[in-house]
């Protein structure tokens, strides 16, 4: 649990946005996230286990809380 860091974070926020994250699913492993998509995986999945690490003191703080989501552009014909 300590091994979760805010750049460790950060890095994997990159590599879904980037398409080059391991990932299982329905659209493969060279899909990549939507800013969106990534705010929900990071922001709201993990950052709400990383908060319950913090209630029960397996953590001192949420490495979520200072990871940026980065901005992933326009896709799929979608504008801005």
């Amino acid at each position: 649990m300590k091994d979760i860091s805010t750049s460790r974070i950060q890095h994997w926020y990159v590599s879904l946005a980037e398409g080059t994250a391991p990932y299982v699913g329905e659209r493969g492993s060279d899909s990549s996230l939507s800013a969106s998509s990534i705010r929900s995986a990071g922001n709201i999945v993990l950052g709400s286990i990383l908060d319950v690490a913090v209630e029960n003191r397996w953590i001192d703080v949420n490495p979520v809380t200072k990871a940026r989501v980065p901005h992933t552009g326009p896709s799929n014909g979608e504008s801005t």
